[in-house]
């Protein structure tokens, strides 16, 4: 990641502004932001060029995608309450993304976020989400990209609620778990 970082996105960045290419500007800090916060673990240095990004395209449906990482951003800083509020300002624009990736691209966040809240009832909407995506990836809205992170978020709110419901006593009991079935 950090190699595409540098040799990739901060290059095309730094060509955008050169040519005053806004949009292409927009996109290469919102893919250098979540680079940074999401994969790299700067959080607050990736947050900034997102919302640099978010803020290039204020007057744009686009503006989707810097609030959607935003929201990651928020949630893996644990500020769920701040990531909650940033969903609710992207919601409206996924449904005037003509795209299904923008409404799946909500539907995931949404979904990560209720996972690490992780009480039962925010672990069940997440798993109504992810089932809801898996959908629109067997009905071929969106790539399957989105059903592998789907699966992956969904077996974690699985054991999450399993562990919250009292079926797994312990994580210690987990490896015993998974080693009767």
């Amino acid at each position: 990641y950090f190699t595409q970082l540098t040799q990739y996105e901060q290059k095309r960045l730094a060509l955008s502004r050169e040519i005053g290419n806004r949009l292409a500007e927009g996109n290469a800090l919102n893919n250098c932001g979540q680079i940074q916060a999401l994969y790299l673990g700067d959080y607050d240095g990736g947050l900034e060029l997102v919302k640099q990004a978010l803020n290039i395209w204020k007057h744009l449906n686009v503006r989707l995608y810097p609030l959607l990482r935003i929201a990651q951003i928020q949630t893996a800083k644990s500020n769920f309450d701040e990531a909650v509020k940033t969903l609710e300002i992207a919601r409206p624009l996924s449904r005037n993304d003509f795209r299904d990736v923008g409404r799946a691209g909500l539907g995931l966040v949404e979904a990560i976020i209720n996972w690490h809240i992780g009480d039962r009832e925010h672990l069940q909407d997440a798993l109504h989400i992810l089932a809801n995506i898996q959908q629109m990836v067997a009905d071929h809205l969106i790539s399957e990209q989105y059903k592998m992170t789907a699966a992956y978020v969904a077996s974690n709110a699985h054991l999450k609620l399993a562990i919250l419901l009292g079926e797994l006593d312990t994580e210690n009991n987990i490896t015993e778990n998974v080693q009767q079935s």
